[in-house]
């Protein structure tokens, strides 16, 4: 968990990691059938579409949770990223 959403950096030097080229070095550090996981305040399709050109799978959904701190349901997005196995 790094910022709040792919395009609300809470660091300006952290919106590189939402890129492919950002991807693709996460990427490399997981093992085939890895799986990347991030957590979003908002959807973004246009950080889903980033995704799939680096990862062979990506699913999104929606995470509907409690926030003790605010007394609300709030609900987030979560992008899973699975790295293709190899043949």
């Amino acid at each position: 968990d790094v910022d709040h959403a792919p395009d609300e950096p809470l660091e300006p030097s952290s919106a590189a990691f939402y890129t492919v080229d950002g991807l693709r070095g996460v990427a490399e550090h997981l093992r085939p059938g890895g799986v990347l996981a991030v957590w979003s305040t908002f959807p973004n399709p246009a950080f889903e579409a980033t995704l799939a050109q680096v990862f062979d799978r990506v699913e999104v959904d929606t995470v509907a949770w409690w926030n003790d701190l605010v007394d609300e349901e709030k609900v987030d997005t979560l992008f899973a990223a699975r790295k293709r196995v190899a043949p």
